[in-house]
């Protein structure tokens, strides 16, 4: 009975070790990220490991993101004064703006997948058409297409269309790779619904838009916020079609401002880059864990039955 009870023992604290390593192999980037972005320069500069500053915590980086700092008023641990001047003149007045692109494009790619994808889940789940699973599979296929094979038809299209540098640009080309998705977790969702609830439904006077909006999104609202979430975190984090399809700082996201963030000035200035990722890190993490049981039931659900 002993040695029973010492396999389990020992077996759970294998799997809670592997977990632990996992977790942090995970987050160490992240945490490393966050952490660094609360240094001064010069405890930024010291080698090896320092997890503790020598000169204390600072929201000195944020301060100088978010352009509340000028380069005359530099505290002796922050460096650089011209390197910090380059970096407020080249980064800090778009990060503002380029939060609200960002926000706005991510917004609207969540709000558009939840309406597109429950309807044509819904029609792919519960009606039959022509060609139906040739649609079904094709969409599949499309998201499996790298971006770098798409972008130059991409970038002809919407320069002969006049939509280069908008955000209905972006937008299109971040619905070419979430829809797909988000419409296969949706299929597989509804065949979480019985059908005898909408059936019941009908015996009861309603029509077949009063079902669909007062019986079947309701019960999809995991799905949904699955789909909505994904979308959202896929849009906030893209870099590649951004870049390409963007020129004026005035539409630009913040990925791609981060980016930028790396060329500026002769000297590399590491808190501000470091509180610029943090910055961008946040948001997809918050929104993860307050939606987390939803997200991971309208996931697994989705990808089990489709």
């Amino acid at each position: 009975m002993n040695k029973i009870k010492i396999k389990k023992i020992t077996k759970s604290v294998i799997i809670y070790l592997l977990a632990l390593l996992v977790f942090l192999f995970l987050t160490a980037p992240m945490m490393w990220t966050i952490i660094s972005s609360l240094k001064y320069e010069a405890d930024l500069a010291v080698e090896g490991i320092n997890l503790i500053p020598r000169l204390g915590w600072t929201t000195f980086n944020y301060e100088i993101v978010f352009n509340l700092r000028k380069a005359t008023e530099l505290p002796a641990e922050a460096g650089s004064a011209f390197s910090y001047a380059q970096f407020l003149n080249a980064v800090s007045r778009y990060v503002i703006r380029s939060i609200f692109n960002s926000s706005l494009i991510g917004i609207s790619i969540a709000i558009i997948n939840i309406v597109l994808a429950s309807l044509a889940g819904y029609a792919f789940n519960r009606f039959s058409f022509p060609l139906k699973n040739a649609s079904f599979m094709t969409l599949i296929a499309v998201r499996m297409v790298p971006g770098l094979a798409i972008i130059i038809p991409l970038y002809i299209l919407f320069k002969n269309l006049a939509l280069l540098d908008t955000y209905l640009a972006i937008i299109l080309a971040h619905l070419f790779y979430t829809l797909p998705f988000s419409i296969w977790i949706m299929t597989g969702y509804v065949w979480s619904i019985p059908k005898e609830v909408e059936e019941a439904a009908k015996l009861d006077g309603c029509t077949n838009v009063q079902i669909l909006f007062r019986i079947v999104f309701p019960l999809l609202l995991p799905g949904i916020a699955a789909i909505g979430v994904m979308s959202f975190m896929f849009s906030w984090g893209e870099f590649f079609f951004a870049m390409i399809l963007t020129k004026s700082y005035d539409i630009r996201t913040l990925p791609v401002i981060l980016a930028s963030a790396l060329e500026v000035g002769e000297q590399f200035v590491y808190g501000p880059v470091n509180a610029l990722a943090a910055i961008s890190i946040v948001p997809s993490i918050a929104i993860s864990l307050l939606a987390q049981k939803l997200l991971i039931a309208g996931l697994t659900k989705g990808a089990i039955k489709a």
